[in-house]
């Protein structure tokens, strides 16, 4: 990732936004290469933030996400996905 990171930070551009500050975004020109890159450099710059300590993995053993739980009650990724399979998995009958 690092790798991936740095080759994102060198092909990045300073561009001005429309609120008037200045933000650094990955060309278009990087075509169907540009999800890789620009994963990379989101993990990266969370990976800066203290932000970094509120990343978990979902309990559910078939699942492979992470997420976010600034508030420290989140469990599962989305209750739609994994969240809603263990209640489901609970009124099966056996």
């Amino acid at each position: 990732m690092a790798a991936a990171a740095q080759d994102a930070a060198g092909s990045a551009v300073l561009v001005r936004a429309e609120d008037g500050r200045a933000h650094w975004r990955l060309p278009p020109a990087a075509g169907l290469r540009l999800p890789l890159p620009a994963t990379a450099r989101g993990a990266a710059e969370l990976l800066a933030e203290p932000r970094r300590l509120t990343v978990r993995a979902c309990p559910s053993a078939e699942c492979g996400w992470l997420l976010l739980d600034a508030g420290g009650r989140r469990r599962w990724c989305t209750v739609t996905t994994c969240g809603g399979r263990r209640p489901a998995m609970a009124r099966a009958p056996a």
